[in-house]
């Protein structure tokens, strides 16, 4: 229904949680005082009434000993991420879980179906452009591409947003919506462009599967 409404969702995984904030250095991204200060703001900035869904792992309602039950305790997942949302993040916010997108079908069958008739922008690599160009089974054959940097995508971020922009251009804000693929810089992305009242949906790994039958399901 929030989507229907035209709100975008901006997911927040472990590293997300956990490296960024803390100056770690991910495999999607080095340390980054300016993404850092982007991921403040992203979270700072999270209300009820929000143009965006916060998602975060569900493994926050986890508690401890379900966490060492499952193995999980010592990761990042684990009580690292459950420290850092207990003292960055607002607690009288409701949260998707940013997992969900890692379940067979589940963008196939409850997020496209929603975008089927709008222009649909990707925001990713060139690896991922150039696989779903070519596949057949896409949703949206009219499809815009936006390339970014597979990894340190700071390093390109205006121009990415020039070119965004470019895309954008003359289309109905209503009848688009832009999937985020592009790492830890997308989120705050998305971000932007959502309190312009551009829809985005940040998929993420989805974007290499997606309509192929190929699962990513073992990453949750």
């Amino acid at each position: 229904d929030l989507l229907q409404k035209g709100k975008s969702i901006i997911r927040l995984g472990d590293g997300d949680i956990v490296s960024i904030p803390l100056d770690i250095e991910n495999c999607y991204h080095r340390s980054d005082q300016k993404l850092k200060e982007m991921y403040a703001t992203v979270i700072k900035n999270y209300h009820k009434d929000s143009p965006y869904i916060l998602s975060v792992p569900i493994f926050l309602n986890k508690t401890n000993i379900e966490l060492k039950n499952l193995g999980k305790r010592k990761l990042e997942w684990g009580l690292p991420m459950k420290v850092m949302f207990l003292l960055r993040f607002n607690k009288n916010c409701p949260y998707a879980d940013a997992l969900n997108f890692y379940y067979d079908n589940y963008f196939e069958q409850i997020i496209a179906p929603l975008f089927k008739d709008k222009r649909a922008v990707f925001i990713t690599n060139k690896k991922t452009i150039e696989k779903q160009k070519g596949n057949k089974n896409l949703l949206w054959q009219d499809a815009i591409y936006i390339e970014s940097p597979e990894i340190n995508a700071m390093d390109a971020y205006e121009d990415i947003k020039r070119n965004l922009d470019k895309a954008l251009d003359g289309i109905d804000k209503k009848n688009v919506v832009n999937f985020g693929a592009m790492g830890p810089v997308g989120k705050y992305l998305l971000y932007e462009y959502a309190n312009k009242g551009y829809q985005g949906i940040d998929i993420g790994k989805v974007s290499e599967v997606m309509f192929t039958g190929e699962s990513i399901q073992y990453l949750i």
